[in-house]
C-alpha cells in the first residue's frame, strides 16, 4: 500500500459518485409506476445515501436486507407492481362494498347512531352528507366500543381495508431497504476496486484490518503480545464516539491486560 491513505474528502467523492451511477444504471430505470410508487413511500436519494455511507462504516443494518433473484430486473418490477395492484384491486372492492353496505343501510344506521350521543358527535353528519370517505378515516381513529356495536360490517371491512394498506407499506419498505442493501454492494464493490487498483486503503480499512487480525489472524496472540508491550496504558478519548469494531480492539488488547481509561 502506499503510506498514505484516503482523505475523509476522497473518501465522500469516491463514494459519491459511485452511488451515482447506481442511482443511474437502477433506479432512474426502473418502470415509471414502480418509481412513482417507490418515491410516494419513501425512497429518497439523500436517505439512501446516507444508508449507504452508514453501511460502509459499520454503522446501520438496514444494509443486510436481503436481494431477491433477479433484483431489479424486468421481473422483478413487473411481480412488485402485480402484488401492488392485486392489492389496490381489493382495496377498490371493500371500499365498494363498505359504500353499497352504507347506502342500503343508510336510515339504519342513522337511526342507531342518533341513539347513541357519542356516535351521533362522531358520525351523524358524515352519514347525512354520504361522506363515506371522511365515515372510514373516523371509525379507524374512533376506539369507542359503540363503532362495532352500530356498524358491525362496516367496521369489518374499514379493519380489512387497514390491513392491505399496512401490506401496502411493508412491501414499500421491503423493496426499498432491499434497494438499500443493492446500492450498498454496488458502491462497496466499486469503491474496493479502485482501492486495489490504487494500493489504498482508508481509516475505516486500518480498523476494520486490525479488529480482524486480533479476531481470526494466525498471528494474533503474537501481536497481542507486541501491542501490550508497547502500549501499557491507553486513554480512549471521546469514548461515546467509539464503533463496535473499536472497542472492541481496545478490549482484545487491554481490558484486563492493563490500564485502560474511556474519557
Amino acid at each position: 500500500f502506499r503510506p498514505e491513505t484516503l482523505s475523509p474528502e476522497a473518501v465522500q467523492e469516491t463514494v459519491a459518485e459511485s452511488f451515482r451511477e447506481f442511482w443511474r444504471q437502477r433506479i432512474s430505470t426502473l418502470r415509471p409506476d414502480l418509481l412513482e410508487w417507490l418515491l410516494s413511500a419513501g425512497l429518497d436519494m439523500g436517505s439512501l445515501f446516507s444508508i449507504v455511507k452508514d453501511g460502509l462504516s459499520g454503522k446501520t443494518p438496514d444494509v443486510v436486507s436481503p436481494i431477491p433473484a433477479g433484483f431489479p430486473g424486468q421481473a422483478w418490477q413487473d411481480a412488485t407492481m402485480l402484488d401492488l395492484a392485486s392489492r389496490k384491486l381489493e382495496i377498490a372492492s371493500v371500499v365498494t362494498d363498505f359504500e353499497a353496505d352504507m347506502t342500503t343501510n343508510l336510515d339504519a344506521y342513522l337511526d342507531l347512531v342518533r341513539r347513541n350521543r357519542y356516535a351521533k358527535n362522531a358520525y351523524e353528519q358524515l352519514i347525512v352528507d354520504e361522506d363515506w370517505q371522511g365515515l372510514v378515516e373516523a371509525i379507524k381513529k374512533n376506539t369507542g366500543d359503540y363503532t362495532p356495536r352500530i356498524f358491525p360490517r362496516p367496521k369489518a371491512l374499514v379493519e380489512r381495508m387497514v390491513a392491505l394498506e399496512a401490506m401496502d407499506r411493508l412491501a414499500a419498505r421491503i423493496a426499498i431497504n432491499q434497494i438499500a442493501r443493492a446500492a450498498y454492494d454496488f458502491v462497496k464493490d466499486a469503491f474496493d476496486a479502485e482501492k486495489r487498483a490504487g494500493g489504498l486503503i482508508t481509516f475505516d480499512d486500518m480498523i476494520d484490518k486490525v479488529h480482524e487480525a486480533l479476531s481470526n489472524g494466525a498471528a494474533r496472540e503474537r501481536l497481542k503480545e507486541h501491542l501490550r508491550e508497547n502500549y501499557r496504558a491507553v486513554f480512549i478519548d471521546e469514548f461515546q464516539d467509539t464503533d463496535k469494531a473499536q472497542y472492541e480492539i481496545f478490549r482484545r488488547l487491554f481490558l484486563g491486560s492493563g490500564i485502560l481509561f474511556f474519557i
